[in-house]
């Protein structure tokens, strides 16, 4: 059996460049991102595109920001929350710094897998054993995952009905999709299933093969129900924000996108943006987020193109903005090496 520490001999240049060859690969990743964001561009007229942006209302820029800000503290929140509520005794600062430190460097890795960053600045913010709190952020991902699933799913379903001459297409979409989110409920859910299919489907993956499962789900069954509950209800809030993020990017361009709409869109471009691994789903993000949006509404393309890249631009600057800060509070106790 894995010793509960097994996590704790890894630094923070191991977490984001394991496997070897990783700072490669994602130098490859920033390459493929940059080529895709100028396609876009250029597809969309980079001169209407840069107008569009440029030529924003201000004040639902203001709005979008005001969004992104909420949607951060809501998301920072839950996770101190989710911390104490694991019983692992932290301070709101060691929390909300270890976050935005995470964030910042997590959209400049492929799938965001700097994520695990997070726990490693909470253990020099507070000494908090790494295999424990990574607990918390593993279960955190889970219920954002199986929320962007059920928005998909009820996305599909409602455009099913909407969209009558492809009522089939969406109707297996939707099926699927929510075949996919009763199984990812199972494997969060059941300590047997979950243990069984990690170490079948990933049991090679050098940083999976240090974490103790059954120390996630022993640290896990110490939330109630009804605070996970809580918790879910919170990951669909910050979900609703982000959608609203959206929404009014593209809003201060000009564009209408129904906010259902805008969830789908947001849902279904995130994980597109995941499944392509390109460091913070940049470039995969945007020219999906395009394309479905552009599925639905009539408006030019570079006004969609200019409303998704208000979107990017205002959230990215908030959350480099937190990062920094946090990391610059975090300095004294914390080296990447």
């Amino acid at each position: 059996m894995e010793r509960p520490d097994d996590l704790d001999i890894l630094t923070a240049r191991e977490i984001i460049f394991m496997p070897k060859k990783r700072a490669a690969f994602m130098a490859v990743g920033f390459a493929i991102s940059i080529v895709i964001i100028s396609a876009i561009l250029l597809y969309s007229d980079l001169g209407s595109v840069v107008q569009n942006i440029l030529g924003a209302n201000a004040l639902f820029v203001l709005v979008t920001a005001y969004f992104v800000l909420v949607m951060l503290l809501l998301k920072a929140l839950r996770w101190f929350l989710l911390l104490r509520a694991a019983g692992i005794g932290v301070t709101p600062r060691a929390s909300f710094l270890s976050f935005f430190s995470g964030s910042l460097i997590s959209i400049f890795t492929p799938g965001r897998v700097g994520e695990p960053l997070r726990v490693y600045f909470l253990k020099k913010a507070s000494g908090q054993n790494m295999s424990i709190t990574l607990s918390p952020l593993f279960f955190e991902r889970a219920l954002d995952f199986v929320v962007m699933l059920l928005f998909i799913s009820f996305g599909l379903a409602f455009f099913a009905i909407y969209f009558t001459g492809q009522i089939l297409t969406f109707s297996v979409l939707a099926a699927v999709f929510c075949t996919i989110l009763v199984i990812v409920i199972a494997l969060l859910l059941k300590r047997r299933v979950g243990v069984f299919f990690v170490n079948r489907a990933f049991g090679r993956v050098k940083v999976l093969q240090r974490i103790n499962l059954s120390l996630f789900y022993d640290t896990m069954g110490r939330i109630s129900r009804a605070s996970m509950l809580a918790f879910f209800l919170m990951s669909v809030m910050v979900w609703v924000m982000e959608s609203g993020i959206l929404f009014f990017g593209l809003l201060s361009i000009g564009v209408h996108l129904p906010i259902n709409t805008c969830m789908l869109v947001l849902a279904a471009a995130m994980l597109v943006g995941t499944l392509t691994f390109l460091p913070g789903n940049l470039g995969s993000f945007e020219a999906s987020a395009v394309v479905l949006a552009t599925l639905f509404i009539t408006a030019p393309i570079a006004a969609v193109t200019g409303g998704v890249f208000v979107y990017t631009i205002v959230s990215y600057s908030l959350i480099i903005t937190a990062g920094v800060f946090s990391l610059l509070m975090l300095k004294k106790g914390v080296r990447i090496s």
